[in-house]
């Protein structure tokens, strides 16, 4: 059964930012009180909620259920947002997104951000942001390899930009994301090092948006 080794993996970037350095909070305040104006990436509202099937290519017919919510949206674009993995909050994490961009690996404390996409994306973009850790640090690299595919899942069809990421700290560990900029994230696959040849997949089953 592949349930043990889905949840290893689901919880990746997890275990990467909460091994980040959490002791330079002193700026936080100073450093958000901007408000953004938010309109290009519309899913960006408190109650926004998105449910996937996880499930990976050595037994597809096991599917795990991943949640993510916006339990909170301040006026400086920052979001809090539930992650729960078969019906447990794994953690609460944060995102970012104002009138130009999204991240959905960021860290508030050291406003620290690694886009996930552009309001306006072209193929070759690419973004990367280093987090400090309890043994160094780790970089991560997004890439845009694709603009208007079409993917379908549990959802519906969508068009989608494709970005891959990649990290410093696993040189066999990649993660393609399809995004719909109305919609956010709708489907993801990668592996790791630990878990390679196989291929880890979350599709998009339903997405609510008040």
């Amino acid at each position: 059964m592949k349930i043990i080794k889905i949840s290893l993996i689901a919880i990746l970037a997890i275990l990467m930012m909460s091994a980040c350095d959490k002791k330079e909070t002193e700026e936080e305040e100073n450093n958000n009180n901007t408000t953004v104006t938010q309109s290009t990436f519309t899913f960006m509202k408190q109650g926004t909620t998105w449910t996937y099937n996880t499930f990976d290519s050595e037994d597809p017919s096991t599917i795990i259920g991943e949640v993510f919510e916006i339990t909170s949206l301040g006026t400086d674009g920052w979001a809090a947002v539930r992650w729960s993995i078969a019906g447990m909050t794994v953690q609460n994490i944060e995102w970012y997104a104002d009138n130009s961009v999204f991240c959905n690996l960021a860290q508030k404390s050291t406003l620290k951000k690694l886009n996930l996409c552009t309001s306006n994306p072209a193929v070759n973009n690419s973004w990367s942001e280093t987090w400090s850790t309890s043994t160094g640090s780790v970089t991560n690299t997004r890439t845009v390899v694709a603009l208007n595919e079409t993917i379908t899942v549990p959802a519906g069809t969508f068009t989608c930009i494709k970005i891959r990421e990649t990290t410093s700290e696993d040189n066999v560990y990649y993660k393609n994301y399809w995004f719909n900029i109305q919609n956010g994230i709708i489907k993801t696959e990668g592996t790791t090092a630990e878990d390679y040849p196989t291929i880890l997949y979350s599709e998009l089953s339903s997405v609510s948006i008040p």
